[in-house]
């Protein structure tokens, strides 16, 4: 196949979405896409540093960004992610779950 790939983009105009896992790697780039879009990023690690240079990074390219650090892996902590990014944004209209969990032990041990 020959020709130029074509990349559909669709506009967040006025959004705002939470990012999980966004302090690097995919979570950044679904952070700094959505951004370009035109939404508001809320953007969630566990590591306040890394969320913190993602936000920098979305700033510095002209889009909104605010850290909201915390362990989205058990309920009652997502619940607190969730929430401070409400207060952050005013708001949620949309999220990227991002975030990688890795459960460790014998396979038969582990849930389906």
């Amino acid at each position: 196949m020959s020709g130029s790939t074509t990349i559909a983009t669709m506009s967040l105009e006025g959004g705002r979405v939470l990012v999980t896992g966004a302090g690097s790697g995919i979570g950044a780039a679904i952070a700094h896409h959505a951004a370009a879009a035109g939404a508001q990023v809320a953007v969630n690690d566990i590591d306040a540093s890394r969320a913190e240079e993602t936000c920098a990074s979305v700033r510095d390219a002209g889009g909104v960004a605010h850290a909201v650090v915390g362990d989205v892996s058990e309920p009652g902590p997502a619940r607190a992610v969730v929430e401070a990014a409400i207060e952050a944004l005013g708001g949620l209209t949309g999220l990227a779950n991002n975030v990688g969990l890795v459960r460790g032990g014998a396979l038969e041990t582990l849930a389906a």
